[in-house]
């Protein structure tokens, strides 16, 4: 759905084709056709890479990775499964305090000794 205040922003959406039997067979060739393309290439990449020309192909990337090459650097780390995660850990509020209140606990420290407001 547009945002904004500008009237003309549902007409600037474009409508599709209406998909229809002749359009889902088109689209199945041309789909059919990438696969084929894809299918031979992948059967010809992997005649032509003999375990001797990946372990050359290896080596190469070992070594402009030791001499600086940050993207080689990458393929090794992220083919090593070291990839770093990207995770943001996010907490409520109350989760924090539940967490506080614990360690108030185990230190045998009231709300009121401890100078904390309680939730009210």
């Amino acid at each position: 759905m547009p945002r904004g205040e500008n009237p003309k922003s549902r007409a600037n959406l474009k409508k599709g084709k209406p998909f229809d039997a002749e359009t889902a067979r088109k689209a199945k060739e041309k789909s059919d056709k990438a696969k084929a393309v894809y299918r031979s290439l992948n059967e010809d990449l992997k005649e032509c890479c003999t375990p001797e020309r990946v372990r050359k192909m290896n080596e190469r990337i070992i070594a402009m990775a030791e001499h600086g090459n940050l993207r080689a650097y990458e393929l090794i780390r992220d083919g090593l499964g070291e990839k770093p995660q990207n995770r943001v850990q996010l907490s409520s509020q109350q989760d924090d305090m539940a967490k506080m209140e614990e360690i108030l606990k185990q230190m045998g420290m009231t709300d009121e000794q401890s100078g904390t407001v309680p939730e009210v």
